[in-house]
């Protein structure tokens, strides 16, 4: 573990060995801050039932997803962890999961494929989601959306260049999606 010498707040080690001392440190940076804030763990479906705290200040860690949470007291948001992103390598075509948010899709496939945006009632991705997709392989990756889902990309072009061509997807609205990056028709 890292110790500042400044208000003794301890961080993760850059190796994430003491992951599972992630409620200890967030106790660590909230006692600094002076502020109650409770931090919880479990799957995102148990943050989704659990009850509301007042005024605000509960972190949620969803252990199915790898996401990081807040509560502000009226709803609850994602907190973009960098550490979280990422490759989720691919060997086939893909659809995207909740799990995928912040993270890097690699598809190292030899034929064409695609990466689907399932729609919201699929997968409810929050709105502002930012997904990295990687051309790895020699086979081009097309973006797709599923039925219902509208997806925004300059001249509609939704295939990623060629081989080690990037993109992204940000979700801007329920079943809204824009597509930027190294894409072709």
């Amino acid at each position: 573990m890292l110790t500042t010498t400044r208000r003794g707040i301890s961080y993760p080690n850059p190796d994430r060995s003491d992951r599972a001392d992630i409620a200890l440190h967030i106790s660590y940076v909230a006692l600094a801050a002076d502020s109650d804030v409770l931090f919880q763990q479990g799957t995102d479906a148990a943050r989704q039932a659990a009850p509301r705290q007042t005024g605000g200040g509960k972190f949620w860690y969803a252990t199915d997803t790898g996401l990081l949470w807040y509560d502000d007291g009226t709803a609850w948001r994602q907190v973009q962890t960098p550490q979280l992103s990422v490759p989720n390598t691919q060997t086939a075509s893909y659809t995207l999961a909740l799990a995928d948010n912040t993270k890097t899709i690699e598809m190292n496939v030899a034929s064409a494929n695609t990466i689907t945006i399932p729609t919201n009632t699929g997968v409810g991705f929050p709105i502002g989601t930012n997904i990295n997709l990687a051309q790895l392989g020699t086979g081009q990756t097309s973006i797709v959306a599923a039925g219902g889902v509208t997806l925004r990309s300059y001249n509609n072009n939704l295939k990623l260049a060629g081989q080690y061509a990037m993109a992204s997807v940000i979700k801007r609205g329920t079943d809204d999606w824009w597509a930027a990056g190294n894409l072709v028709p």
